[in-house]
């Protein structure tokens, strides 16, 4: 099919990758497992950088094939953790095999279209059932009760918070930290840019984030084909 950011857009494995929401999960995973190193929000990475800064994607920065340059993995300190638009059954068979996390989040066919068509206006003038091995999330479940599934996703990546944590309200600075309204009015994601070559504004990383918009801006006739 003719595509949006690239030529076409090629239905691969049954997948066409779209986005769908990463950008809150990595700002989420990120101070879940690197709460230890930033005990205090002041000065906190989340408020300078870019989530996809701080978790970045495979295909556009870790293997990047536009300045034809890739990076040595074992130079980058542990716990490392990275972001793919590559669904589960087209990942490398080394990283299925590995003992590596996986967080899988899917977003609502509708939403995510109309996120992705306004994504890309602005930037343009098999089987999951492994538990221990991936974590499969609805953006929606995630809006609907975020201190539950920051607590899921905290025990999944082996690293769950204390009762002292909890109490402490470690839980819910956290979720602050990450939240939508928060990370859109941070300088760094109103004035910076990311990537090499085809410069992308932090901003248009941040739209509504709402669910069910998606009926603002379809017509019956598109929701039926999309459906």
């Amino acid at each position: 099919e003719k595509g949006w950011i690239t030529p076409y857009l090629y239905l691969y494995q049954g997948f066409c990758v779209p986005k769908s929401g990463t950008t809150w999960l990595k700002a989420l995973t990120f101070a879940i497992v690197h709460r230890q190193h930033f005990p205090s929000l002041e000065n906190y990475p989340l408020l300078v950088f870019n989530p996809h800064e701080r978790v970045p994607p495979f295909e556009f920065v870790i293997y990047d094939d536009i300045n034809d340059q890739t990076h040595d993995l074992s130079k980058i300190p542990e716990p490392r953790i990275f972001g793919t638009h590559v669904p589960f059954t087209s990942l490398a068979k080394s990283i299925k095999e590995s003992n590596c996390k996986i967080i899988y989040i899917c977003r609502n066919l509708f939403d995510t279209f109309v996120s992705t068509w306004v994504f890309v206006n602005k930037i343009m003038p098999k089987d999951l059932d492994k538990p221990n091995k991936v974590l499969f999330l609805k953006y929606e479940d995630l809006k609907e009760d975020v201190n539950f599934n920051v607590k899921k996703i905290a025990e999944f990546l082996d690293c769950p918070f204390t009762k002292e944590e909890e109490s402490s309200g470690v839980i819910e600075n956290i979720i602050k930290l990450c939240s939508f309204e928060k990370m859109k009015e941070l300088k760094v994601n109103k004035s910076r840019t990311m990537g090499k070559g085809t410069i992308v504004e932090n901003k248009y990383f941040f739209w509504k984030a709402k669910i069910g918009d998606w009926v603002n801006y379809l017509s019956p006739s598109m929701v039926e084909k999309l459906s």
